[in-house]
């Protein structure tokens, strides 16, 4: 592979072992929280960063707010002129008063300029830095959840709101080989709970994963919690679990489910690997996990 094949699939950034990024707002402007694994050790680096929009031409940004800077990229693109805010606040005021000024949102194709909301991805487009860069697939600590949970006499399904309802177990593993299995066999569930936290956090994964996690484990782990009173601090800043609506769409598969996130992690949903996995084989006999364990020789 050449110099310029790397930069095609790797990014041009020189970083090794991003694991992580997030972006914080600061007083004095935004900042990425970058996490890079170095064998055992994950450090963490702040990186000023200042976001920015396209545009077709420099008088669109000359009101107020104004841009800190203007930059014509090169190329004969619609778009040549990025333009950079000192925050997120202020990029938001200057696309408001863009799509106000024009009639157009930024997914307008029509519009004279375009915005791309996430932060992260814009530092990372920005810097051409890519997760994992330098790293070995094993180098990447992964820790593996599934729970068991009981169902109250008289209902077919587990419903976490229900009182009579509870986690009878978690089953944990990560890619060192350590394992633990935390059950209510020798503790209550409000103590499973508060072990499942400890061990999240002792364990510091970079990819937490689990089949159909998102839309089962981890509403369920954080409906019980809520329950008795556990806080679930996994983010490496302290900070617990946030949920948002997500679209997941796998060929002619769509569906709507709960998105959570995790400061500093990455979820991984082998429920949607598989659907992604068999929209080109078509050969899954379902889409549980013990049936594609079975399929795939590692039941």
């Amino acid at each position: 592979m050449t110099d310029s094949d790397e930069t095609l699939v790797f990014g041009q950034g020189t970083r090794q072992g991003i694991v992580a990024a997030e972006w914080v707002g600061a007083d004095s402007g935004d900042a990425v929280w970058l996490y890079s694994r170095t064998e055992n050790e994950v450090h963490r680096e702040q990186i000023p960063f200042e976001p920015f929009l396209w545009v077709e031409d420099e008088s669109r940004v000359s009101g107020d707010p104004k841009p800190v800077a203007v930059r014509r990229c090169e190329g004969a693109g619609a778009l040549p002129f990025l333009a950079f805010y000192s925050n997120g606040a202020a990029l938001r005021r200057a696309a408001d008063r863009l799509r106000r000024n024009t009639g157009h949102p930024p997914t307008s194709r029509e519009a004279p300029y375009f915005l791309v909301h996430d932060p992260v991805q814009q530092f990372l487009m920005a810097t051409g830095e890519t997760f994992f860069n330098g790293l070995v697939f094993s180098g990447i600590r992964r820790l593996q959840l599934d729970i068991e949970t009981q169902t109250g006499a008289g209902y077919d399904f587990p419903n976490a709101e229900r009182e009579a309802d509870r986690i009878l177990a978690v089953g944990l593993s990560d890619t060192t080989g350590w394992s633990e299995l935390i059950s209510v066999r020798d503790r209550d569930e409000k103590a499973l709970l508060e072990r499942l936290v400890e061990a999240v956090r002792e364990r510091d994964p970079d990819v937490i994963e689990g089949h159909n996690i998102f839309s089962f484990d981890l509403p369920y782990i954080s409906a019980r919690a809520r329950r008795h009173g556990v806080r679930l601090p996994w983010g490496r800043d302290g900070s617990v679990p946030q949920v948002r609506s997500g679209r997941f769409t796998a060929g002619e598969r769509a569906m709507s489910y709960p998105k959570t996130s995790i400061f500093g992690r990455s979820i991984l949903d082998t429920y949607f690997l598989a659907q992604m996995y068999d929209v080109s084989h078509r050969s899954l006999p379902s889409l549980g996990l013990k049936e594609i364990a079975r399929h795939f020789g590692i039941a």
